[in-house]
């Protein structure tokens, strides 16, 4: 498992950019639930990198859920 956290980690990071991964990532982490989180992530990926942002998401809880065992 923790091979394949670490594939999709290194796939962001190539196909976004460390910056902008490294940006996103801490934004996505550090939301409440309630908070509204589009105008904020679209301005640190861009409109055209949108869709990485559910696999952001899913590298999160995957290294929460991995790493708290």
């Amino acid at each position: 498992m923790g091979y394949r956290i670490e594939a999709l980690r290194v796939y962001l990071e190539t196909q976004l950019g460390d910056q902008i991964f490294i940006g996103a990532y801490q934004h996505l982490a550090n939301l409440q639930n309630d908070d509204d989180d589009s105008n904020v992530i679209e301005s640190i990926i861009g409109p055209k990198k949108l869709k990485f942002v559910p696999l952001i998401h899913h590298l999160i809880v995957c290294e929460d859920s991995y790493y708290q065992n």
